[in-house]
């Protein structure tokens, strides 16, 4: 299960995907799948994991590699907020405004 907030650049990783299962010898039918998420958007994530349990019944591993930058724009003493945005996402892979 592959997710991206870019459309062009996850149906590009996605085709890539699938003829790496296929070249190793995988069945043709679809073995991954794939969905539009940001994942400071709670609603998208929460789609992924429906989505992710209803294409494969089960989620054997999950890694989250989300990550957005500031350029020095978030100090903790300056822009709490942003400060906070930035750690929710990098390190819990959803808003703070989640998880707060």
């Amino acid at each position: 299960m592959l997710a991206d907030n870019n459309e062009t650049d996850l149906k590009a990783a996605a085709a890539e995907c699938q003829q790496a299962w296929q070249g190793a010898g995988g069945q043709a039918s679809a073995a991954i799948a794939s969905q539009v998420t940001d994942v400071s958007v709670l609603a998208d994530v929460t789609a992924l994991k429906e989505a992710a349990y209803a294409k494969f019944q089960h989620v054997d591993f999950l890694m989250n590699n989300a990550a957005t930058q500031n350029n020095g724009a978030a100090s903790a003493i300056e822009h709490m907020d942003r400060w906070t945005d930035t750690l929710a996402v990098n390190l819990m892979g959803e808003p703070a405004r989640a998880i707060c």
